[in-house]
């Protein structure tokens, strides 16, 4: 994978807090990390604040500190999102009992934060014991880093980025002592009595379609009690309608074709597959729409390295955004850099390589290059006719030389066709030209 752009920070942890908890931090934490011998980064002077998204993007694992100041911070909320959509392992320490820090969470973060068990220091007596349990975490945590750095990711099957959806934290199991979780197990009556059957299967076995308003109440039937427990009073709402536009696209009509698409395969191993998949999907989005907004104090940084954020992270939420980008965006680096990323996070299909021909007739000369070398890294051969147009037209001369690497790459007898056809013509021609000056 090619360099970051930016400050290097080559480190194993990248530990973050709210200004008002720095002291905090350093006295118990920083100094017994640092002992154990991990690299860190940690901003102990504010005007280090700036790079944190280079070193979260850089780090192996982020700890972000958890307080009711850094509940309500927005810098908290990005940083977080970064990390989440980098696909970095999580580890939160928490200053304060969940009940405290809940209500102060946006919905995106609870969900973000759902699945992954929480480290507290609230008890000085407890400390101790509590941080030397996240030490050892932390290092069984590195090696399975250094195990993943290792496997080839060429390849990702459908189960592979399934895993990677909820593999964003090692499995730290350190309560000191006011050990509560995010997402308490909930078995509903109705669950137990179709317990293999996925949720199309349990409430419309013999249909291929449904109206929206009847799949809806039956998705709130069985999991509108948990939505409560996860995210508070009243969110069933606001998740059901992200549901409903992001998935199903405002369509009245839900169609099991639609459902199946959505939920990928293997839905009978798990009947709850597709809660389990709408809960990644709004997870994905809200925090690529955290760390893509123009507020976002990450945005740059994101931006500048986006083949890092979503480069191995291979979702639909993923290429829904970098589809956005591509679309969308009116800065032509931004269109770049999304193509690039596009063709290096997303399987070959005819959605990603239909943008990517439409780039190719972009008015930035960038971003022309850059679908050159995206089509050719996903071998797209049927833009062999709209490359071949770029590197025998197109007045500049970097665009010219990025099309005819693209056709060398791609390769196959089409590419390799209209490579020699038209060198055959030049040559013919400069033979030409040559004749008429002697």
């Amino acid at each position: 994978m090619s360099k970051l752009r930016g400050k290097e920070f080559d480190v194993d942890l990248c530990v973050s807090c709210d200004g008002s908890d720095r002291t905090f931090v350093k006295q118990h934490l920083i100094g017994r990390l640092k002992e154990s011998g991990f690299s860190i980064w940690f901003a102990d002077k504010p005007d280090m604040e700036n790079d944190s998204g280079l070193a979260i993007l850089q780090c192996k694992i982020f700890i972000p500190i958890l307080s009711e100041e850094s509940a309500n911070s927005e810098t908290f909320d990005n940083e977080l999102s970064l990390a989440y959509v980098a696909n970095k392992s999580i580890v939160p320490i928490a200053t304060k009992s969940i009940r405290k820090i809940n209500p102060l969470l946006s919905n995106g973060v609870k969900l973000m934060l759902a699945k992954i068990n929480w480290t507290f220091l609230i008890k000085p007596e407890n400390y101790d014991e509590t941080i030397l349990k996240l030490i050892e975490a932390i290092r069984t945590e590195l090696n399975n880093c250094k195990l993943k750095q290792m496997e080839k990711d060429d390849d990702i099957s459908e189960e592979d980025i399934y895993r990677a959806l909820n593999n964003h934290a090692p499995n730290v199991d350190i309560h000191g002592g006011d050990y509560e979780t995010f997402d308490d197990q909930m078995t509903c009556e109705h669950l137990q009595t179709s317990i293999n059957c996925d949720f199309w299967e349990r409430h419309f076995l013999k249909k291929n379609e449904v109206l929206w308003t009847e799949f809806k109440a039956r998705f709130l039937a069985d999991y509108g009690q948990r939505i409560t427990r996860q995210l508070g009073e009243g969110k069933e709402t606001w998740l059901t309608l992200f549901m409903y536009k992001d998935i199903f696209e405002l369509y009245k009509i839900i169609t099991k074709q639609k459902y199946r698409h959505f939920c990928g395969c293997n839905t009978t191993a798990n009947p709850d597959q597709f809660y389990d998949r709408v809960k990644s999907y709004v997870t994905d989005m809200s925090a690529m729409k955290k760390v893509f907004n123009m507020a976002s104090g990450v945005r740059l940084v994101a931006i500048q390295n986006l083949e890092h954020v979503l480069g191995s992270f291979q979702t639909p939420s993923v290429l829904t955004l970098l589809f956005d980008l591509v679309d969308h965006s009116e800065d032509p680096n931004v269109r770049a850099l999304a193509s690039l990323a596009l063709a290096k996070a997303g399987k070959k299909s005819q959605h990603i390589e239909n943008r990517l021909i439409r780039l190719l007739k972009d008015e930035d000369r960038l971003v022309r290059e850059s679908a050159c070398l995206s089509l050719a890294h996903i071998k797209c051969t049927r833009a062999v006719t709209d490359i071949l147009e770029l590197w025998r037209n197109d007045a500049i001369k970097h665009v010219r030389e990025a099309a005819e690497l693209a056709l060398l790459r791609m390769g196959g007898t089409e590419a390799e066709k209209a490579i020699h056809i038209t060198q055959v013509l030049s040559d013919e021609m400069k033979q030409l030209r040559e004749s008429k000056v002697n």
